[in-house]
Protein backbone atom coordinates (compact mmCIF):
# COMPACT_ATOMS: atom_id res chain seq x y z
CA UNK A 1 0.00 0.00 0.00
CA UNK A 2 2.48 2.73 0.58
CA UNK A 3 4.60 1.48 -2.38
CA UNK A 4 1.34 2.37 -4.24
CA UNK A 5 1.38 5.69 -2.43
CA UNK A 6 4.36 6.67 -3.24
CA UNK A 7 4.29 5.64 -6.90
CA UNK A 8 1.12 7.94 -7.01
CA UNK A 9 3.17 11.02 -5.44
CA UNK A 10 5.77 10.40 -8.20
CA UNK A 11 3.34 10.14 -11.16
CA UNK A 12 1.80 13.38 -9.63
CA UNK A 13 5.50 14.99 -9.27
CA UNK A 14 6.16 14.18 -12.61
CA UNK A 15 2.71 15.50 -14.11
CA UNK A 16 3.23 18.53 -12.24
CA UNK A 17 6.74 18.83 -13.62
CA UNK A 18 5.76 18.66 -17.02
CA UNK A 19 2.79 21.01 -17.08
CA UNK A 20 5.75 23.33 -15.70
CA UNK A 21 7.65 22.84 -19.09
CA UNK A 22 4.54 23.55 -21.34
CA UNK A 23 3.28 26.53 -19.31
CA UNK A 24 7.10 28.10 -19.74
CA UNK A 25 7.68 26.41 -23.07
CA UNK A 26 4.80 28.65 -24.00
CA UNK A 27 6.32 31.65 -22.77
CA UNK A 28 9.87 30.96 -24.62
CA UNK A 29 7.99 30.95 -27.86
CA UNK A 30 6.46 34.28 -27.14
CA UNK A 31 9.56 35.55 -25.95
CA UNK A 32 11.39 34.86 -29.34
CA UNK A 33 8.59 35.93 -31.18
CA UNK A 34 8.65 39.08 -29.60
CA UNK A 35 12.35 39.26 -30.27
CA UNK A 36 12.35 38.90 -33.23
CA UNK A 37 9.80 41.78 -33.79
CA UNK A 38 6.84 39.57 -34.58
CA UNK A 39 3.75 41.56 -33.23
CA UNK A 40 1.30 38.87 -34.01
CA UNK A 41 0.79 35.14 -33.84
CA UNK A 42 0.00 34.86 -37.37
CA UNK A 43 2.77 36.43 -38.86
CA UNK A 44 4.93 34.73 -36.65
CA UNK A 45 3.27 31.49 -37.90
CA UNK A 46 3.47 32.47 -41.27
CA UNK A 47 7.31 33.31 -41.05
CA UNK A 48 8.02 29.78 -39.45
CA UNK A 49 5.86 27.97 -41.80
CA UNK A 50 3.98 26.66 -38.92
CA UNK A 51 0.07 26.05 -39.07
CA UNK A 52 -1.30 29.75 -38.17
CA UNK A 53 -4.07 28.31 -35.79
CA UNK A 54 -2.53 25.64 -34.07
CA UNK A 55 0.80 28.05 -33.48
CA UNK A 56 -1.92 30.38 -32.12
CA UNK A 57 -3.20 27.63 -29.74
CA UNK A 58 0.39 26.54 -28.39
CA UNK A 59 1.62 29.78 -27.52
CA UNK A 60 -2.40 30.61 -25.42
CA UNK A 61 -1.60 27.55 -23.40
CA UNK A 62 -5.20 25.84 -25.29
CA UNK A 63 -2.92 22.86 -26.58
CA UNK A 64 0.76 21.53 -25.75
CA UNK A 65 3.41 23.05 -27.55
CA UNK A 66 4.44 20.17 -29.95
CA UNK A 67 7.87 19.04 -30.49
CA UNK A 68 7.84 20.55 -34.31
CA UNK A 69 7.02 23.47 -33.28
CA UNK A 70 10.01 23.82 -31.37
CA UNK A 71 12.61 22.77 -33.85
CA UNK A 72 11.03 24.76 -36.84
CA UNK A 73 11.36 28.29 -34.42
CA UNK A 74 14.76 26.70 -32.93
CA UNK A 75 16.05 26.34 -36.75
CA UNK A 76 14.47 29.27 -38.74
CA UNK A 77 15.66 31.63 -35.47
CA UNK A 78 18.66 29.96 -34.65
CA UNK A 79 18.10 29.74 -31.52
CA UNK A 80 18.77 27.10 -28.80
CA UNK A 81 16.20 23.83 -28.50
CA UNK A 82 17.46 23.70 -25.13
CA UNK A 83 16.30 27.05 -24.31
CA UNK A 84 13.30 26.85 -26.02
CA UNK A 85 12.31 23.77 -24.13
CA UNK A 86 13.91 23.42 -20.67
CA UNK A 87 14.92 27.57 -20.04
CA UNK A 88 18.41 27.31 -20.49
CA UNK A 89 19.74 30.35 -20.77
CA UNK A 90 23.10 29.72 -20.95
CA UNK A 91 22.54 27.91 -24.73
CA UNK A 92 21.50 31.33 -26.22
CA UNK A 93 24.02 33.65 -27.41
CA UNK A 94 25.30 36.84 -25.91
CA UNK A 95 22.76 38.95 -27.86
CA UNK A 96 20.27 36.63 -27.51
CA UNK A 97 20.52 36.65 -23.59
CA UNK A 98 20.80 40.74 -23.94
CA UNK A 99 17.63 40.76 -26.23
CA UNK A 100 15.69 38.88 -23.96
CA UNK A 101 16.71 40.92 -20.76
CA UNK A 102 15.79 43.70 -22.67
CA UNK A 103 12.22 42.27 -23.68
CA UNK A 104 11.55 41.15 -19.98
CA UNK A 105 13.01 44.27 -18.12
CA UNK A 106 10.01 46.30 -19.75
CA UNK A 107 7.18 47.54 -18.59
CA UNK A 108 5.07 45.72 -20.62
CA UNK A 109 4.75 44.09 -24.24
CA UNK A 110 1.93 45.11 -26.77
CA UNK A 111 1.19 42.83 -29.04
CA UNK A 112 -1.49 42.17 -31.46
CA UNK A 113 -2.82 39.78 -29.43
CA UNK A 114 -3.40 40.88 -26.18
CA UNK A 115 -1.26 43.08 -23.69
CA UNK A 116 0.30 41.98 -20.84
CA UNK A 117 3.24 42.46 -18.34
CA UNK A 118 6.70 40.82 -19.37
CA UNK A 119 7.84 37.34 -18.19
CA UNK A 120 9.12 37.74 -15.02
CA UNK A 121 9.98 34.03 -14.16
CA UNK A 122 12.09 32.19 -16.61
CA UNK A 123 12.75 28.39 -15.85
CA UNK A 124 16.56 27.74 -14.23
CA UNK A 125 16.71 31.45 -13.05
Amino acid sequence: MAFYAQSAKTTQMIGETANDLVATAQERLRNVRLMHGFKSRRAFAEHCGLNEANYYKEEAGKIAVQPATLITVSRVFKISADYLLLGDEGSLTVNQQKSLRDLLSGDGVKDDDHVTSPVSRIAGS
